[in-house]
């Protein structure tokens, strides 16, 4: 509180880049992902499970009164280009909306302007802490229908010069249903405060009042209403230490009279008390019954995958390596896009700038620092050893993808050597080359550390195909294979690639569970670059020796083959992870995939040949 400009902001962001570190307890709560609002002030989107619309939260400012520090948040809901609630909004919002700009606004504001600013507005977040540092606020204003009246009415000029009333004068151009779309987004910021300060709220207060309409005079200037009102919702969740009093009224507790307005000033005398809990009602019917259960969560319900059925949840790793300027960063955001924001996964994303850095813990504060945060993933900058990062992201925050980008001069061979000390904690999954086929044959000359990042890779892309003539690319393609005679390759644009090469099981492809008694060939058409996919589903017991040969006498022709198999002697189905003639089994933890279901993934695959040959290695009574 001593910076409250930098440490209210600061608050809200840490609590979100925690709870998205842990995504079991991020879905529980319904957060789907979050970003940064590119712009003059701190502020970020959100999206909501179950709603279409993007959340916004603006850090507007604070003040101090009667020693209490307020952090005041404009939140506004940016709704989903076909739902119910355009019909609410007012005129310029809806025109606003159709703008075919208007999803890159809601990311990223104009040098010249933020044109969304006092737009789609569902209500203000107040967070308010008292000098002392011991009681927290976290409160939310909205009204329950926001109107606004055009005293003059709109109009909207024809292309022939002709007007159409769009509003009548005096009629209402907004009338949006503010509280009830408030309400899930606060809801959801009580569950992080609640699960994060691992205490349940002990005041909880639900205020109203009268409160005029605003008539819109002019372009840009409103006055209030004498005639027309609405009702002003205030809800306010107090967390601190508890009393010492057994009972206690809540008229009696000061801070439970005490409401931060907009202006962060005392309560108004017009509001009167709706409902309120106190800490003598330990599971109260109003709010939410979540927000005390929430900071238990962890303890009793076992969600943490770490500890699942006592046996650790190893999170893939892969790495990202390549040239400066080669397309790497490219690369990983298509991957962030594909798992964060299709799949709903967690990605943690961690940027090695110097390949291995040995840095002094005294001093850096840990063995990494957030340096972004977007929707479903957060990046990391390495400050200390690698493997000293990689378990603390893997127990603290359990991520459900680790991906490591190089700096294009980074030799991947240290990196290796600390990966192979994690096996307890990740499960290595592939390292990923992007090559610039311009300039490969100057950069194999003058740089060394490209030779060893195409020797250590699993898959290549040559990458700016589009760039060269087919000649020139067969030339690179060779010169490629002679290094590295072992990786797939791959000519790409942009480093436009099949997800399937990296991601082939679960949600990341619709694979059907099959009845035990069904035997199924279903082929999926994923075509890049000849690139296939197809599920195999077939019941029974494999043979672990037969399963083995299989395995070691795969073509090169299959790059990656991921699915869950039931081998005769062991418990548990297992989980078979297999890339360019490495392959890896471990328990399978989940119930979403009938054992034996295989997904291949490569280039020219002879399907009836897999499917006879894996055949084989069912075991025989």
């Amino acid at each position: 509180m001593n910076h409250p400009e930098i440490g209210f902001p600061n608050f809200i962001e840490n609590l979100l880049i925690r709870i998205f570190f842990e995504p079991v307890i991020k879905e529980n709560i319904g957060w789907i992902g979050t970003t940064y609002r590119t712009g003059f002030k701190r502020s970020w989107t959100f999206r909501l499970r179950g709603f279409k619309g993007i959340y916004c939260l603006t850090f507007q400012g604070f003040e101090e009164a009667l020693g209490w520090h307020h952090g005041a948040f404009d939140l506004q809901y940016f709704p989903g280009a076909d739902e119910p609630v355009l019909d609410a909004l007012s005129i310029r919002e809806n025109l606003l909306r159709a703008d075919p700009s208007f999803d890159k606004l809601v990311r990223l504001v104009p040098e010249d302007g933020d044109p969304l600013a006092s737009q789609f507005m569902v209500g203000n977040i107040i967070l308010s802490c008292d000098v002392g540092e011991k009681n927290l606020f976290l409160s939310l204003w909205s009204p329950i229908r926001w109107r606004e009246i055009r005293q003059a009415g709109l109009y909207t000029k024809l292309r022939d010069g002709s007007q159409i009333e769009a509003v009548p004068p005096g009629g209402i151009d907004r009338n949006v249903p503010a509280f009830a779309l408030a309400w899930p987004f606060f809801d959801r910021l009580v569950l992080t405060f609640a699960y994060q300060l691992k205490r349940p709220p002990l005041y909880v207060i639900l205020k109203r009042r009268s409160w005029p309409v605003l008539i819109i005079t002019g372009e840009n200037s409103c006055v209030p209403s004498e005639k027309h009102f609405t009702l002003q919702n205030f809800l306010s969740v107090g967390f601190g230490p508890r009393s010492k009093k057994k009972t206690a009224d809540p008229r009696d507790i000061w801070a439970m009279n005490f409401f931060p307005g907009d202006t962060g000033s005392p309560l108004l005398p017009e509001t009167k008390i709706v409902w309120s809990v106190t800490p003598s009602k330990p599971l109260p019917r109003r709010g939410n019954s979540l927000w005390w259960k929430a900071p238990y969560w962890k303890e009793k319900s076992g969600t943490a995958r770490f500890q699942n059925l006592g046996i650790p949840f190893r999170p893939p790793l892969m790495m990202i390596t390549g040239f400066l300027g080669s397309g790497k960063t490219t690369l990983l955001n298509q991957i962030v896009e594909y798992k964060a924001l299709s799949s709903y996964k967690f990605i943690a994303v961690i940027q090695n700038e110097v390949g291995h850095v040995d840095v002094d813990s005294k001093l850096v504060d840990g063995a990494y620092r957030v340096t972004s945060l977007e929707e479903g993933c957060v990046c990391c900058t390495l400050m200390g050893e690698l493997h000293q990062a990689i378990r603390k992201i893997c127990i603290e925050y359990e991520p459900d993808l680790i991906v490591i980008e190089t700096t294009g001069v980074a030799d991947p061979r240290s990196i290796i050597t600390e990966i192979r000390e994690l096996e307890t904690s990740v499960r290595f999954d592939s390292i990923v080359c992007v090559v610039d086929v311009l300039n490969l044959e100057y950069i194999l000359r003058d740089y060394p550390v490209a030779r060893s990042q195409i020797e250590c890779a699993n898959l290549i892309l040559l990458n700016k195909k589009d760039l060269m003539d087919e000649e020139t690319l067969a030339k690179v393609e060779k010169i490629i294979s002679s290094i590295n005679p072992q990786a797939t390759i791959l000519r790409t644009t942009y480093a436009r690639v099949n997800p399937g090469l990296f991601f082939t099981i679960d949600q990341d492809v619709d694979v059907r569970v099959m009845k035990k008694d069904q035997t199924s060939l279903e082929c999926m058409d994923l075509d890049i670059q000849q690139v296939r996919t197809f599920t195999l589903s077939l019941p029974g017991d494999l043979k672990e020796s037969s399963l083995m040969r299989f395995l070691d006498g795969l073509p090169d022709s299959v790059y990656r083959l991921k699915g869950v198999i039931k081998i005769k002697g062991r418990k548990q189905p297992q989980l078979l992870q297999y890339v360019v003639h490495r392959y890896e089994i471990s328990n399978f933890l989940e119930k979403s995939l009938e054992p034996n279901t295989l997904v291949f993934v490569g280039r020219n695959l002879d399907e009836n040949s897999l499917k006879q040959k894996f055949e084989r290695c069912f075991a025989r009574e």
